[in-house]
């Protein structure tokens, strides 16, 4: 289990490319649970509130200069229509000094507890609002087609996202470990989500993924520990590597016949699971893809896949009560496979000395 701990941490970081969370974990559980706000008549901002360029008909806003905890987009400054945020914009990290005693110094972007975005803007660039930590509420509006690179990422408090239909790409740590988003509504148009878009978001109880979903990036929704209930659309063909890495309470899992692998570690630590029904067409279960599912005691491997990677299926760890050491890869006590004989699965079994019944 350290090997699997190390090797995400590692890919993490190296992938991390935006400055991104700059703070700790300090006060990161929400205040206000309050869900997507709906506003028919927003009142916006001041234009004077805002930093912005000019890029031919249309205005980019580059920073924030107001004072106000409520933050409304102008659909247009200056006559031109508002179509992008701009990477780092509302990045609301500031270092503080020895004698702040806190993790980062208050200023005007991190206080900021409301914000609108209008159906203007088609884009919010890398980091657009990365840790503004008193955010709780968000409205996205639809006519918003790209979440960028940790456009949201390390908004601790931020309790509920509806994404819009209009929205196709959630780009990578677009919403990393922002630790009070309980629920994510999502639109039916999303066909990607990248790399770590969702880590750590380890309170998100409730979650959909689009029908229109083509791409999942590597530990997607890993470390969600909360996530009870998930339903791969059939668009899907594979799962990425770590996708639901160590998403403990996950204890319903509905996989689409179209799936035809499973990547390494993808439900690694999904210790709730009891049941798992694998699709007739699947062909390759990858390295720990099961590893830890310490609820499985029998799986039904078809005839159709052809690899198994290391402790794929029937292995978990135990540390020990005193040290607290954990113990990698401990064959599962009583667990059972079953499947064709001379099957992948049944040769499996036999390498790894597990129970093998034949069907």
């Amino acid at each position: 289990m350290k090997k699997i701990i190390a090797l995400l941490t590692a890919v993490q970081f190296l992938l991390f490319s935006f400055s991104g969370c700059s703070k700790d974990k300090e006060n990161s559980s929400s205040e206000n649970n309050s869900s997507q706000v709906t506003q028919k008549d927003v009142v916006p901002n001041s234009e004077s509130d805002f930093a912005y360029k000019t890029e031919g008909e249309e205005i980019t806003i580059i920073g924030y200069k107001g004072t106000s905890t409520t933050v409304n987009i102008p659909e247009t400054i200056e006559g031109k229509k508002v179509t992008k945020i701009g990477e780092k914009a509302f990045d609301g990290f500031e270092k503080p000094t020895e004698d702040d005693g806190k993790a980062y110094k208050t200023n005007n972007i991190n206080s900021i507890t409301s914000i609108h975005i209008p159906s203007s803007v088609k884009t919010l660039e890398t980091g657009a609002f990365t840790n503004c930590y008193s955010l709780t509420s968000l409205t996205l509006s639809e006519g918003l087609e790209t979440i960028c690179e940790g456009a949201f990422a390390c908004c601790d408090k931020l309790s509920a996202v509806a994404i819009p239909d209009s929205v196709k790409k959630i780009d990578s740590y677009a919403f990393f470990e922002c630790y009070s988003l309980h629920e994510l509504t999502m639109g039916k148009s999303v066909e990607t989500i990248g790399e770590y878009a969702f880590y750590s978001c380890y309170n998100l109880h409730s979650m959909s993924l689009s029908e229109s979903l083509k791409e999942m990036g590597t530990g997607c929704f890993a470390g969600c520990s909360s996530i009870a209930e998930v339903k791969i659309p059939s668009s899907l063909s594979s799962i990425p590597e770590s996708a639901f890495f160590q998403a403990y309470s996950l204890t319903k899992l509905e996989l689409p016949e179209s799936l035809t692998e499973i990547c390494n570690s993808a439900f690694s630590g999904c210790s709730g699971l009891t049941d798992i029904t694998l699709p007739k067409k699947l062909d390759s279960l990858g390295d720990h893809a099961f590893y830890d599912c310490s609820g499985i005691s029998e799986i039904a491997v078809p005839e159709s896949v052809t690899k198994i990677g290391k402790f794929a299926l029937g292995y978990t760890y135990t540390s020990d009560e005193e040290t607290g050491e954990e113990s990698d890869e401990l064959l599962q006590e009583n667990f059972k496979i079953s499947g064709k004989s001379g099957s992948e699965a049944d040769k499996y079994a036999k390498e790894n000395k597990i129970t093998f019944v034949a069907k």
